[in-house]
């Protein structure tokens, strides 16, 4: 079965995306959970961890942009043309 070039990029985005949620701390991952997962609004999250809205939204995009933005990193999955032109066969 082969695997087209967008396929092969979304997969790819998706790897970068779940090593960077290893990344974030016990609290980071708690945080984005609550949000993502339990679907709580930032003023649930509030009452549940005893924060301020304000608090809860800076750690939110704090934690967002953590997992989201381009990765600085030089391994290999930081240039997905690489990849794909490779496993494609192209």
């Amino acid at each position: 079965m082969q695997v087209n070039e967008k396929q092969l990029r979304d997969q790819t985005r998706l790897d970068i995306t779940l090593g960077r949620l290893k990344e974030l701390n016990r609290d980071e991952r708690i945080l984005l959970g609550l949000y993502v997962y339990e679907y709580l609004s930032a003023e649930d999250i509030a009452g549940v961890l005893q924060l301020t809205v304000e608090v809860v939204n800076t750690q939110l995009e704090s934690v967002f942009s953590k997992v989201m933005e381009p990765h600085q990193s030089s391994d290999s999955l930081s240039d997905p043309v690489v990849i794909s032109s490779q496993t494609i066969g192209s």
